[in-house]
Order: C-alpha cells, then sequence, then structure tokens
C-alpha cells in the first residue's frame, strides 16, 4: 500500500512540527530559565530524530513513497513540510533573540575610566 507510508511521512511532519511549535510557546514564556529551555531543546530534537529516524526506515524497508500517492496527499505533505521548517525557523529566531537578551544581561557595567598609575610617581618615591 503506497499511501501508508505517505500517510506515516505527513502524519512524522505534523508530530514534529508540533513538536517544535511547543516549544517555541514554552521559550516565549515568562519566567521560564535558560536551564529550563536548553533540557526542553535536547528533548524535542531528541524526539525529532526518533521520528525522522522511524520514517527513513519505513521509506527504506519497501514501503516508499511513490510518485502516483495521492495528489490530495501529496499537497498534505507540502503543507506539513512547511510548517515544520516554518516551526524550527521560529525556534531558532527565537533562541538567537534569547541569547542576545542574555548576553546583555550578562555584560559587566562599564566601570568608567580606569586610572592607571604614573610610573614617574612609582620612581620619585
Amino acid at each position: 500500500m503506497p499511501d501508508s507510508s505517505a500517510r506515516r511521512l505527513l502524519a512524522a511532519l505534523l508530530e514534529q512540527a508540533s513538536i517544535y511549535e511547543l516549544l517555541l510557546d514554552r521559550c516565549q514564556e515568562d519566567g521560564v530559565d535558560a536551564s529550563t529551555l536548553a533540557r526542553l531543546a535536547q528533548e524535542s530534537r531528541q524526539r525529532v530524530a526518533e521520528i525522522q529516524a522511524e520514517v527513513i526506515d519505513a521509506i527504506e524497508s519497501g514501503q516508499g513513497i511513490r510518485s502516483e500517492s495521492d495528489s490530495e496527499l501529496q499537497h498534505q505533505i507540502a503543507a506539513a513540510r512547511t510548517r515544520y521548517q516554518d516551526a524550527i525557523s521560529s525556534v531558532v529566531s527565537h533562541q538567537g533573540e534569547l541569547l542576545k537578551s542574555i548576553e546583555a544581561v550578562d555584560e559587566p557595567a562599564d566601570p568608567g575610566p580606569v586610572e592607571s598609575p604614573d610610573p614617574g610617581q612609582e620612581l620619585a618615591n
């Protein structure tokens, strides 16, 4: 049944998009610390990798997706792929903004001009 692999691919893309969309939602919550976000990001990446491996195994085991699959199903797959890519892009963009805000908080305040000792004074004493 050629459509079974196509339907599995569609389900996998939708699940992966949902994982990253949930991660993005968590990133945007107030009060979520960086270590929690890092753990959530790692868990999300791990689950997505598992899903991708399952789909690749299914396709390679002879259940390949045929080009004559239902055109509506192909359209749904393309839309799901776009949703998945958009979710990844949004997470990456948000992570960049988050890193910039963390760097801004971590930068030490400018102490102002630092006076260095006058080497001539040391010699005079």
